[in-house]
């Protein structure tokens, strides 16, 4: 049994096949510094007619991330996984028996970790989207995800320059 511990979301605002990355990042544009480094969760739910044997995701990463750094974590089934082309993830479920949508068995995550390229400009948008299919099926889009890159003003405390101030520890 996989145990996975995220943000309390109410089950009816979670879609079927959802992306989140994380942390969310500062505002309402997902700020981030360039440093940062991303883990994305990607949940689906089998909402066929029928159990699916076999299930993969193609994850497109951004431009802005490097494929080389990615590291797969925590997941509800076993897979496995390679990175082709331009930097797209491809993780397969085989003998994956996920029943028809309705039930907790029905469901899955899988989680994974990448870094920033060096030297992405502030300013930069990292969007990113995944593919679900199931038995050879029609592919299940989640929605993309999205983060700014910017550079925060980076304040010290070492040196208080207020007399009425100069106590703070």
């Amino acid at each position: 049994l996989v145990k996975d511990c995220q943000e309390n979301i109410p089950s009816t605002e979670i879609p079927s096949h959802a992306k989140r990355g994380y942390p969310k990042g500062f505002g309402d544009d997902r700020l981030i510094t360039p440093e940062t480094e991303l883990k994305y969760v990607l949940n689906f739910e089998n909402n066929q007619l029928d159990t699916a044997i076999r299930m993969v995701i193609r994850d497109t990463l951004s431009p802005f991330l490097d494929p080389t750094t990615v590291r797969p974590g925590a997941r509800s089934h076993d897979f496995t996984y390679e990175v082709t082309g331009e930097g797209i993830l491809k993780f397969t479920f085989e003998d994956i028996n996920l029943p028809p949508g309705g039930s907790a068995s029905s469901r899955g995550f899988v989680k994974y970790t990448v870094s920033q390229k060096p030297d992405n400009p502030g300013g930069a948008l990292i969007k990113n989207g995944a593919a679900i299919f199931y038995n050879f099926g029609h592919p299940n889009f989640t929605e993309n995800t999205c983060h700014k890159i910017e550079d925060f003003v980076r304040v010290s405390t070492e040196e208080i320059f207020h007399p009425a101030v100069e106590q703070v520890k």
